[in-house]
């Protein structure tokens, strides 16, 4: 098969192992890669902020480790579903993310992210999903987010976040925001009347 030609990889669950290479940097019309699940090590490549096609990549559950810079000074701006879960990302989350114009779903669980949630991602206006449950995140809830008209599900339970959650996330329950869950259950540290679910 001509590498040149492949636009589509799902590779989820086959137990890969060993370093992601250089060799996807050569698929130029690569638009989907899913690894998921596998026993991929290393860290995150950089070309994969600068495969322009590419805009649906599954990471999640694998042993790697990423600061998110192939994401930075425009990389990514091509990304629609960007799934990282229980990759090691050293460090607090950075306010470019708030530049990915067609993100969709973002899901950051079990990363070991520290620091506070930026306000910046309150204008991925494309944005269904947000996952930043599990790590060490702290500071409160940003307003921002409420301005997210298409959000469905956000999960940023069993963090170290605090206050309330703002009225202006609430107004989106029931709709579009179906899925709400955060640290709100009795003597946990974030006050939540509109929340789905509280752990």
């Amino acid at each position: 098969h001509d590498n040149n030609t492949i636009e589509k990889v799902k590779a989820q669950y086959n137990v890969l192992t060993g370093e992601i290479g250089d060799v996807i940097s050569y698929w130029p019309l690569l638009t989907y890669l899913d690894l998921e699940s596998n026993d991929l090590t290393g860290v995150i490549p950089p070309y994969f902020g600068s495969m322009v096609r590419l805009e649906f990549l599954y990471l999640s559950g694998n042993t790697l480790s990423s600061d998110l810079s192939f994401l930075r000074n425009g990389g990514g701006n091509q990304y629609k579903h960007l799934w990282l879960d229980k990759t090691t990302i050293q460090g607090p989350l950075f306010s470019e993310l708030g530049s990915l114009p067609a993100l969709q779903s973002l899901s950051l669980r079990s990363c070991g992210i520290s620091g506070e949630i930026p306000t910046e991602l309150g204008l991925l206006q494309d944005l269904e999903y947000l996952g930043l449950k599990s790590n060490n995140l702290s500071g409160t809830i940003p307003k921002e987010l409420g301005r997210l008209q298409n959000l469905k599900g956000l999960e940023v339970q069993s963090n170290g976040l605090g206050g309330s959650m703002p009225g202006e996330i609430c107004s989106l329950v029931p709709s579009p925001l179906k899925e709400l869950r955060a640290d709100c259950q009795d003597n946990t540290p974030v006050t939540c009347t509109c929340c789905t679910t509280c752990l």
